[in-house]
């Protein structure tokens, strides 16, 4: 009797709560299929695991010309819809996106709640490293370099350098186009260190570039700028 209770009592709980969100997540999901012209559908789940209700939802995309762009990047979008439904209050331990593409086969990626948390916790980091490279005082990206991986191989000087030698073959920076995220674990120096990453395309003067960013989840310093990924 004591099992029958408890389990009725978390499917009250669990449908509760999705009446709750039902209305938000439709209304996220009616702004993504405006911005990539397509259809999007959504199906939500919630299992007990380790004593704890863990609850997951997947997001759907049909192919569209928009996503098509991406190519081979469709992490770039699936990445900002996946924040951009944790910023609209729709909390879930796993964000699952799948995006159809041209040849019909799917895209596939989750992404973690707290990994999502992190990333939304490095946005002003993220603006600020933006609005430098926009403004090109490209020597103020120092002081957000990480001293034990990074600044003992570059010098303030060496990073202007290297920024304006890419300005001169591709044009001075106009716009951020786009942004993708991703995290995970890299080796250096011998050990593994977590990292939260940003993909930027910029717009310029001769032709668009890309650039990755990528950022020591232990002190939130730059260990690595890469022109292009």
């Amino acid at each position: 009797m004591k099992k029958i209770t408890l389990t009725l009592s978390l499917s009250l709980i669990i449908s509760c709560n999705f009446i709750r969100d039902k209305s938000k997540i439709e209304s996220v999901l009616k702004e993504l299929s405006q911005d990539y012209q397509t259809k999007v559908t959504y199906k939500v789940a919630a299992e007990l695991s380790g004593g704890k209700n863990k609850k997951s939802i997947e997001i759907f995309l049909n192919k569209s010309s928009i996503l098509e762009q991406y190519d081979d990047e469709l992490f770039i979008p699936a990445s900002n819809i996946a924040l951009r439904l944790l910023k609209n209050n729709i909390n879930f331990d796993i964000y699952t996106i799948k995006i159809k593409k041209s040849n019909d086969k799917f895209f596939e990626i989750s992404y973690l709640n707290k990994y999502l948390l992190s990333l939304q916790h490095k946005q002003a980091l993220f603006n600020k490293i933006d609005s430098t490279i926009l403004s090109r005082h490209y020597g103020k990206l120092y002081p957000h370099l990480d001293s034990l991986l990074l600044r003992k191989k570059v010098t303030k000087d060496n990073i202007i350098q290297e920024f304006n030698d890419y300005d001169s073959i591709y044009g001075k920076p106009n716009q951020i186009i786009t942004h993708g995220y991703s995290f995970g674990n890299i080796a250096i120096d011998n050990a593994l260190k977590k990292y939260s990453a940003s993909f930027i395309l910029i717009k310029r003067e001769k032709e668009d570039s890309k650039m990755s960013i990528y950022i020591n989840n232990s002190n939130d310093k730059i260990f690595s700028i890469e022109p292009r990924w």
